[in-house]
């Protein structure tokens, strides 16, 4: 004999029910527990008719979001703990749910079964409390026809449209083309207040919209540790660098490190230019690259992962052409190590190039060139003097002048330690390297004027030299000063028919340089330098990245322009990069899934605020429909690529955080699910919590119901909150963490708490605040807190890590970024 459930009253009037519908869904819950995730996607505990039911599935709810199995046992359990197993029938009443069900059950038509009932008991109790407050006859019959006009859309809204939809979905299912959307006619504009200047900013109230006027209004990659970064005095570990640092940003100035995060231990991969310099990072670390592609489009470039670069390495056209070139940096500006060079940088590199000195036969260098002896004439101190032999090619800088125990020049290559040195022994002292940016040129004009050669094409410059010392210090050199320069192919010394070994053993450099005229100063050189060449020389090529480990790896915020700084071999490289429009980022440019609750928009202005932001269209032109023929196509363009986004927009309004859960569970079973965003807390609902005595309590609950499901789903979950205007009341507007609103809890709750910032809000005038963002992190539970500047669009809506004069240069494919 089958059990019966707790009679309930209710239903002896013969309200709408299917109880067969209902013991069907909990007997194939308790029998395949992932039939749970289906049911809850549409169902709440309050749409099953009885209450014993109600309980049941809630039950269930508490026992598969612990992450343990439901059956008899653990249900039983559980209603025992809270006393209702008696309310509900017995444990034999339980058991009597699965008899006759397969072990495999569909239950999609029974949950539609019983969602339909419950929206009829709705529909009744709604006109029901009409009927009752009409026969009172104590409230105008305007205001119930409202109330109940109101109760039924809300129901209607809830039941019929709400759920996450796809986009592509939304937009076919309402027809909602390029054309329509941005073609909005002066009805859509809203409706007129009278006042010019609020209708032209507002575009008159729009409907569905709630306007509020008061006195104020409210308010994403690493490198290892042991990579080099460059600072003002020189290269230092990854690892050393901290918030405050001094860091060299491409255009060779100082700029300082805005925050530093911690990755952990990640995969490596090595990536090598083509003029053979090297470094390391992670397969997410940005750089920005210009790809033929993008040049042949007359595109500045873009920035890209490195996942990206490896996956487009070669050209489409070309199994082994590079497809990615990344720009050289600008000469760098260092710290010097002293006031002043003892020997003129010019000269220097003359002996350096191709002189010996030994300690008493004076410095020597030999180069037929008269322009040469003349240029270290004039740049030799007054008291030292240049003689020029018989052969009118050896040039000697006497060690000793009358009355002096030694010349200047021999006293400062004393003083550099290097005397005596053999030309295998030759280096740059670190003086020269990190010397004044004109000091460095000279110093590179005197090693080329007397050991280089211009080529026959007269475009590139060689060099050789017998000291791998002074070949690594000459690629230092002239990388600093942002040529394109690489090492070619040693010179082996070669074996004489009597078996002596002849020949020195060099090391050949090759520079490239958009004016080679500015790196020569002799006339033999000037005479042989191709004033024009087709030659790429501010550019370097991506030919291989390989995987070479894992590592310990950081990140760095830098607040240099575009977001790129120095790297080891002088490698222009991109620091952690914000997401801004994180939805519309995260499904659009890494086809994640991602789910979107905004109960604050509807479907369409979500939408709308990501295809501006995205195709970089003014709002503003947008919402009056004044867009010009320009916005047109990157809003078309937008459009079309957010159509194969799986980006999923739920726009119920007061969610609550068990309708959250059951539908991102729901979603993660049959689509996947990547990211979780809500926007925003303080609009959801605790109804689903029984009751609390107050708002604090509420929005604790609710905080720690999002914490819990962020560990249950597996996956980030982006909540937004608004904070309280104590800020405004300091002088420093920057918020804290106390600044959270109505509860403490969030900041506890929270592994990460960023707050979005922005002077501009506070002092307008000030144009030095246009367009800049800050975004600080205040918790971190496993990483270090900072802060990061950004620049703010209003005009599009949109966070970006670069000022929007420097987004331009960062082409994003299809729209003008």
């Amino acid at each position: 004999m089958t059990a019966k459930a707790a009679p309930d009253l209710r239903f002896e009037r013969g309200l709408p029910a299917s109880l067969d519908a209902e013991r069907t869904i909990l007997g194939a819950v308790l029998l395949d527990n992932a039939a749970y995730a289906e049911a809850s996607a549409k169902l709440a505990p309050e749409d099953f008719a009885l209450t014993a039911h109600q309980r049941v599935f809630r039950r269930m709810g508490d026992i598969i979001t612990r992450r343990q199995q439901c059956d008899i046992v653990t249900l039983s359990e559980t209603l025992g703990k809270h006393k209702e197993i008696e309310s509900v029938g017995g444990v034999a009443w339980l058991a009597s749910l699965t008899e006759g069900l397969p072990r495999r059950l569909s239950i999609i038509d029974y949950v539609a079964i019983v969602l339909d009932k419950a929206m009829l008991r709705q529909l009744i109790g709604i006109h029901s409390d009409a009927i009752t407050r009409a026969a009172d006859q104590s409230e105008e019959a305007e205001s119930i026809l409202s109330s109940a006009r109101s109760a039924i859309e809300a129901l209607s809204s809830q039941r019929v449209e709400t759920g996450l939809q796809l986009a592509a979905e939304y937009l076919a299912s309402e027809s909602l083309t390029a054309a329509a959307m941005m073609d909005r006619t002066a009805k859509d504009r809203g409706i007129q207040s009278g006042i010019t200047d609020l209708d032209t900013m507002t575009c008159g109230l729009q409907r569905g919209e709630l306007v509020i006027v008061a006195a104020r209004p409210s308010m994403g990659k690493a490198q290892p540790v042991t990579a080099k970064v460059l600072t003002p005095r020189g290269f230092v570990p990854m690892g050393c660098v901290e918030p405050g640092f001094e860091i060299v940003g491409r255009d060779g100035r100082p700029y300082h490190v805005t925050a530093v995060f911690p990755q952990g231990d990640q995969a490596v991969f090595e990536v090598l230019f083509s003029d053979g310099t090297k470094t390391r990072c992670t397969e997410d670390h940005l750089w920005w690259t210009q790809t033929r592609n993008e040049r042949r489009r007359g595109m500045g470039g873009s920035v890209k992962t490195l996942r990206d670069i490896r996956r487009t390495l070669v050209r489409p056209d070309s199994a082994t052409s590079p497809n990615h070139a990344v720009p050289l940096p600008a000469p760098i500006e260092f710290i010097p190590h002293v006031q002043r060079l003892l020997l003129d940088p010019y000269v220097m590199g003359v002996l350096l190039g191709d002189g010996s000195f030994s300690m008493g036969q004076g410095a020597r260098f030999s180069k037929p060139d008269v322009s040469v002896h003349d240029l270290v004439r004039s740049r030799l101190h007054p008291d030292d003097e240049l003689s020029v032999c018989s052969d009118g090619e050896t040039c000697i800088i006497s060690s000793r002048k009358k009355g002096q125990r030694r010349s200047v020049a021999f006293r400062a290559l004393a003083e550099y330690d290097l005397l005596g040195h053999k030309s295998t022994g030759k280096f740059i002292p670190l003086d020269y390297l990190r010397a004044s940016v004109s000091e460095r040129f000279a110093l590179l004009r005197g090693l080329i004027d007397t050991d280089g050669h211009v080529n026959g094409c007269g475009n590139t410059i060689e060099l050789s030299s017998s000291s791998r010392v002074l070949a690594t210090d000459i690629l230092n050199l002239a990388r600093s000063l942002g040529l394109r320069v690489s090492e070619a192919d040693r010179i082996p010394t070669y074996s004489a028919p009597d078996g002596k070994k002849c020949g020195a053993r060099n090391y050949r450099l090759r520079i490239w340089a958009d004016d080679l005229e500015l790196l020569v100063s002799s006339e033999k050189h000037l005479q042989r330098v191709r004033r024009k060449t087709k030659v790429r020389r501010t550019h370097k090529a991506v030919v291989a990245i390989s995987h070479v480990g894992r590592e310990v790896c950081q990140c760095i915020k830098v607040d240099a322009p575009g977001g790129l700084y120095i790297t080891d071999d002088f490698i222009v490289t991109h620091n952690s990069d914000f997401a801004d429009n994180l939805a519309g980022n995260v499904a659009l440019n890494y086809g994640k899934t991602v789910a979107l609750f905004s109960p604050e928009m509807d479907k369409y202005s979500v939408l709308a605020r990501i295809v501006c932001a995205r195709g970089r269209v003014d709002r503003g032109h947008w919402k009056s429909g004044k867009l010009t023929s320009e916005d047109r196509r990157y809003f078309a363009d937008a459009l079309e690529e957010l159509k194969t986004a799986p980006l999923y927009i739920n726009d119920c309004s007061s969610p609550t955080v068990s309708r959250i859960r059951s539908e991102s569970m729901h979603l993660k079973a049959r689509a996947g699910l990547d990211l979780l965003i809500v926007d925003y807390l303080q609009l959801m609902s605790a109804a689903d919590f029984g009751k609390v005595f107050n708002r604090e309590q509420e929005v604790a609950k609710m905080s720690g119901g999002m914490k819990r499901l962020a560990k249950d789903l597996g996956v980030p979950v982006v909540l937004l909150a608004q904070i309280s205007r104590e800020n405004t009341k300091r002088t420093d507007k920057r918020p804290v963490l106390s600044d959270l609103r109505e509860s403490g809890a969030i900041e506890q709750d929270a592994d990460v708490v960023a707050f979005l910032h922005r002077e501009e809000y506070y002092e307008r005038e000030n144009k030095d605040h246009k367009g800049k963002g800050e975004i600080i992190i205040a918790k971190q539970r496993n990483g270090a807190v900072g802060t990061v500047h950004a620049a703010y669009n209003a005009v599009i809506g949109r966070w970006s890590d670069t000022q929007p004069d420097e987004a331009t240069e960062f082409q994003m494919g299809f729209n003008k970024w």
